[in-house]
């Protein structure tokens, strides 16, 4: 059985892993169309990394409190598809970069903080639900991917897998908008049960 919301965040798992998909074909094949040279497309992958590590690592760090990281959601998705949407009309790499940095960076809070969500609301032991979780990243990254390529050179269309990921994102966006989070009480109340435990042994 899923908890109430659950299958919503497992959806948009695979929704924002479809549009990483589609990204990251789209951004090889683009890197071709532009005939940029594979030093160039080394540098984007890796600003790619470096940008959600370093994002990661702000959401999950003190400075930033877990109800205050999930209200950072729906504006990740609207971002991730301005981004996905600028990449047709771009040529120069640093400006490719730049899309580069905000889709990666949308997609470095997106994925970890539903996983956490998810994590929280589960009456599944926490390794069965990552499963659960990799396989919903798992379809979307491959419909992603699929999807990008046959659509990458439809002619009738300037930049199709690009547009269609970010309608995607920003679909997503508004359906992100009505999750609910984590009872806080629950959680307050679930701490101090190891203490009662002890004092009643003792």
């Amino acid at each position: 059985m899923f908890a109430p919301g659950e299958l919503r965040l497992l959806a948009l798992a695979a929704v924002a892993a479809a549009g990483l998909g589609a990204f990251e074909v789209g951004l090889t094949l683009r890197n071709v169309e532009l005939a940029m040279g594979p030093a160039a497309l080394g540098l984007m992958f890796a600003t790619c990394s470096v940008v959600m590590f370093a994002v990661q690592g702000l959401v999950f760090s003190p400075l930033v409190k877990p109800a205050a990281a999930r209200s950072l959601v729906p504006p990740a998705f609207l971002v991730m598809a301005v981004g996905l949407a600028a990449m047709p009309k771009l040529a120069a790499l640093r400006e490719m970069l730049f899309a580069v940095s905000a889709v990666s960076a949308s997609a470095g809070v997106i994925s970890p903080l539903l996983a956490y969500w998810v994590s929280r609301i589960s009456a599944r032991s926490q390794g069965m639900e990552l499963g659960i979780q990799s396989a919903a990243v798992s379809l979307g990254l491959s419909v992603g991917s699929a999807a990008a390529g046959l659509l990458f050179g439809s002619h009738r269309l300037e930049g199709a897998a690009f547009l269609v990921a970010a309608a995607a994102m920003g679909l997503a966006a508004i359906a992100s908008l009505r999750l609910r989070p984590p009872p806080a009480p629950e959680r307050q109340e679930a701490r101090p049960a190891p203490a009662n435990q002890t004092d009643a042994a003792i």
